[in-house]
């Protein structure tokens, strides 16, 4: 074999590591050879607790437009975890475990959908057409793979107040407000704002559709030095299948 030749070789082998390799984020769910059902055992749902997640699934997400609350009242807390799908060309998609909890700290459900962000859902392409047909051809008892193939896959997830898992899809427009304008002030305090038009599909323990609900979300947000962190939603216009 030639030195061109092995030198060919070492390059492939190096990137084909170097995809596969840990780069932030959870390290279990950026693990392509661990799937999504090794990953849902080990939570066992009334028995973990949120304080064991970190050491089984890692840090989980702080930022700011990450749901912390359960849909729509609050009742319940929520936390998610990402991971990273890495490629050829970078990331191509995040895996993500969200789960609901009590005051007790407890585990009360959770799950894992993967983001693709190579191909937009059909929810992002025609938000309009995408929720009627959601609507119309979704029933109670639909399956995860006939959601899938309707909408495409979800862009998040959270649960309900009483703990059900729901798949998110949405259309969000932000723009930066008058006052983000003002020099100096926009650096320290500016903000930003803009509508979100969201599809919750209500998803039982074995994956099987129980509701469909929209819902025009209002978000205002800082982008300031000061302001950074705030991040704020009000629900309007939800309206449910059942």
């Amino acid at each position: 074999m030639s030195k061109k030749t092995i030198l060919c070789v070492s390059v492939v082998a190096m990137l084909l590591s170097s995809c596969s390799a840990f780069n932030g984020g959870s390290q279990i769910l950026s693990d392509k050879s661990i799937n999504d059902a090794q990953i849902n055992s080990k939570i066992i749902d009334g028995q973990t607790t949120i304080s064991s997640l970190s050491g089984i699934i890692g840090k989980k997400d702080e930022s700011r437009s990450v749901l912390k609350k359960s849909f729509p009242d609050g009742k319940l807390s929520v936390a998610s975890y990402t991971g990273f799908l890495n490629g050829m060309t970078g990331t191509y998609a995040h895996r993500v475990l969200s789960v609901v909890y009590g005051a007790d700290n407890v585990v009360i459900n959770h799950g894992v959908i993967v983001k693709d962000l190579r191909n937009t859902n059909k929810y992002n392409l025609d938000y309009v057409n995408a929720r009627n047909l959601a609507f119309s051809d979704l029933e109670k008892g639909s399956d995860k793979t006939k959601v899938i193939s309707l909408l495409g896959n979800p862009d998040g997830m959270t649960f309900t107040d009483q703990g059900s898992l729901l798949l998110i899809y949405s259309k969000t427009d932000i723009t930066r407000d008058a006052s983000s304008y003002i020099p100096v002030f926009n650096m320290i305090s500016g903000t930003e704002s803009g509508v979100s038009e969201r599809l919750y599909i209500e998803m039982s323990k074995d994956y099987k559709v129980n509701n469909i609900t929209s819902v025009t979300v209002n978000i205002s947000q800082g982008r300031g030095i000061g302001n950074a962190d705030s991040y704020n939603e009000k629900y309007e216009n939800i309206k449910s299948k059942y």
